[in-house]
């Protein structure tokens, strides 16, 4: 049983059910009777749906789970944290899974790098290979991602990115009958030509299916770009993404989620405002905005 079974019986909270089967006798298969295919399991499934999905140029797959965790954050420049010790990553309000924890270690990860990191994965998904192994030039992701041009600056940019990729570790600790975790960074190797600017890295498997497969939503990418370096805008938009609309919240909720940098509710909401509702807005992501005196409704 690999690690995607374990995890797979784990969420769906039958332990108890698989003990009892395992301590039963499997019965003996008369030779004249074949023997029955072995189950799918869902991890299985959702691997297969994953390498067969058809994306467009501009669609990314989003892991649903950056709807339910802070991971990647807006952060003003300059004010990047580093978590010295293993410390919890919290849940958007009241959207954390029973059961699962996540904690990081090392350099907070912010909208950018989410970037990279969503392109690499579409990259892999092109390429899919059960060595979780991607290969690419830095100038397509430069071009792609329309942020700097392929120039020593941009080249330096991209590798801090995949170094920030590399050793800032994950978390993942599963609480239910048993206790499983499993520790990695995102990318656990890279070997790069200097010369041509081609990369080759070796993702993490386990988190690449947590981050990337387990359950996701497709968002276009071109929007996220369309949005510049207006991250908390950025954020808000893949939280929404990972959400049915119309999205309801309370104004309480909102500036509890995205509001940490203000010491005022009103501050907040007069900048989420200006930040985050008009410039989503004027690319029609949000369509229709409906406020109430406690509550704002999305519309996208």
């Amino acid at each position: 049983m690999d690690w995607r079974e374990k995890f797979d019986r784990l969420r769906q909270k039958h332990s108890a059910v698989v003990k009892e089967v395992r301590q039963q006798r499997p019965l003996p298969v008369p030779a004249s009777v074949p023997a029955s295919p072995a189950p799918v399991s869902n991890a299985d499934l959702r691997l297969k749906n994953f390498k067969e999905m058809k994306l467009s140029r501009n669609k990314v797959i989003v892991p649903n789970l950056l709807g339910r965790y802070k991971i990647f954050r807006a952060i003003k420049k300059g004010r990047r944290k580093y978590y010295h010790n293993k410390t919890k990553i919290e849940p958007y309000y009241n959207l954390g899974i029973d059961g699962l924890d996540l904690y990081i270690e090392g350099k907070e990860l912010n909208q950018h790098d989410l970037n990279v990191w969503l392109w690499i994965v579409k990259k892999f998904h092109k390429q899919y290979n059960d060595n979780y192994i991607v290969s690419f030039s830095g100038y397509e992701l430069l071009k792609f991602l329309n942020q700097y041009r392929p120039s020593k600056k941009g080249y330096q940019y991209l590798d801090d990115v995949i170094k920030r990729l590399m050793t800032t570790l994950f978390t993942v600790q599963f609480n239910y009958e048993k206790k499983y975790r499993f520790r990695s960074s995102l990318i656990l190797s890279e070997k790069a030509n200097l010369s041509d600017k081609t990369y080759c890295l070796n993702l993490s498997d386990p988190l690449v299916m947590l981050f990337s497969l387990e359950n996701w939503s497709l968002c276009d990418f071109s929007i996220r770009l369309a949005l510049k370096q207006k991250e908390l805008a950025q954020e808000f938009q893949l939280f929404l993404t990972t959400h049915k609309s119309p999205f309801w919240a309370t104004k309480d909720v909102l500036y509890q989620d995205f509001g940490s940098e203000y010491k005022d509710k009103s501050l907040f909401l007069k900048d989420f405002r200006r930040r985050v509702i008009k410039p989503l807005q004027s690319i029609n992501f949000i369509k229709k905005i409906e406020e109430k005196e406690t509550a704002i409704g999305f519309f996208y």
